[in-house]
């Protein structure tokens, strides 16, 4: 039979006048359990378990709309298979883990493979850069929220060499527009506008760059989405086996980290002063980030 959550969402559609079940209407529910979930403020919703979206427990809970045979049964769940975003490599990982598999690449090869022969490629015809950095995570005074400044200065040199391509032959023009740059922490975030604001304020149209939390963007595309993730954890390591393997790792290796000394580290990045103005906020932590309570949060 159908959840009380969702006899509760028709009940609601009915006395709204929107559903007229007597003539046959249907109510759709549209979504991806598999992407961002709900964002709550409240801890009494968080412990009462609407931190999963009725889609989402409709799907795990309800045996009308789960994959009792493999498959979903056409008359309740309609998958949506044809991707028309990203590039056959892209999807690989997403597809992998939370796709069964499934999903078809249909995006157009003129924007999805523009820079696969971008000379900062590890790997010609392998989209992405998967780059190790010697970096630390660190918080200001009181703030919960984490930055890295060693990754900043990377992003920033990646960030210069798209910009620059645009004076290249036989490389894709793109504007600042067309990138992206995400970070989970916002502290993080702060950190690259203010780097992006310092170094490349010549640059036109370089007010129309994103940065942003892992929730702006969601549902949005850009030509080049760069990440910033901050902090690393030994747990997590399938994507990074992925691009190892294809040949678009690069930066540093695990074996050459204890023959860095942490003051020189420390000088070869002190010129990009990102590190004001002082801590004072109550929370620097995207509105997820500071619900979710990620199991490698409280690692040291």
């Amino acid at each position: 039979g159908i959840s009380e959550q969702a006899w509760n969402t028709v009940n609601l559609a009915v006395s709204a006048g929107i559903l007229d079940v007597i003539a046959g209407g249907q109510l759709v529910l549209a979504g991806d359990p598999k992407q961002l979930g709900p964002v709550l403020r409240s801890p009494i919703a968080i412990e009462h378990g609407l931190g999963i979206s009725l889609l989402e427990r409709l799907m795990t809970h309800n045996p009308l709309y789960g994959k009792a045979t493999g498959a979903y049964n056409p008359e309740f769940v309609t998958k949506l298979l044809l991707n028309y975003r990203s590039h056959p490599d892209i999807l690989t990982i997403p597809n992998e883990l939370f796709y069964d598999n499934e999903l078809q690449s249909r995006a157009d090869q003129m924007v999805t493979h523009s820079y696969c022969n971008w000379e900062k490629l590890p790997e010609k015809g392998f989209p992405i850069i998967f780059h190790g950095v010697l970096g630390k995570d660190e918080r200001e005074g009181n703030s919960p929220s984490f930055f890295n400044v060693a990754e900043i200065v990377v992003l920033m040199s990646y960030l210069k060499a798209l910009l620059e391509t645009q004076k290249k032959k036989g490389i894709a023009k793109i504007s600042a527009k067309e990138i992206g740059i995400i970070s989970p922490y916002r502290k993080q975030v702060e950190k690259i506008r203010k780097a992006v604001d310092k170094e490349l304020k010549a640059v036109p149209d370089i007010k129309d760059l994103k940065v942003g939390s892992v929730e702006e963007f969601q549902g949005q595309e850009r030509k080049v989405i760069l990440i910033s993730t901050v902090r690393s954890t030994r747990d997590y390591v399938k994507f990074l086996k992925f691009c190892s393997e294809k040949g678009g790792s690069t930066g540093v290796q695990n074996d050459i980290l204890d023959d860095i000394n942490e003051l020189e580290f420390a000088e070869i990045f002190k010129h990009l002063t990102v590190n004001e103005p002082p801590a004072g906020e109550r929370s620097g932590e995207s509105a997820v980030q500071q619900q979710a309570e990620p199991a490698w949060r409280f690692e040291h």
